[in-house]
């Protein structure tokens, strides 16, 4: 599987890689009413910082959100839990207050 590759914004599937191990630079933005937290993240192949779930903590609120791909990552049905996987940058131009100053 090539990873780098994967069209990484929420696709019409809503599918989209959420395991931690495919991910690094977490910190914690906001846990949602019904205790699914979100996080600003890049994966492990880019620069650029995201803001989404992980797999594993969605499986213990939302086990019908996830999956394991032939590999064996864990994917998030996005469309499920009502959100989008966002670019931090987009997250804050909606009005969220900036966690730490994006780098350029």
């Amino acid at each position: 599987m090539r990873l780098h590759t994967l069209q990484l914004i929420t696709p019409r599937s809503g599918l989209v890689f959420s395991d931690v191990r495919l991910k690094r630079e977490l910190l914690l933005l906001e846990t949602l009413g019904n205790g699914i937290k979100l996080y600003r993240y890049q994966y492990r192949w880019g620069a650029t910082d995201y803001v989404g779930v992980m797999a594993q903590e969605v499986a213990a609120i939302v086990p019908d959100a996830v999956s394991k791909d032939a590999d064996g990552y864990l994917r998030v049905d996005y469309r499920r839990l009502g959100l989008q996987l966002r670019t931090y940058q987009d997250w804050v131009n909606k009005g969220h207050v900036a966690s730490v100053p994006l780098t350029a």
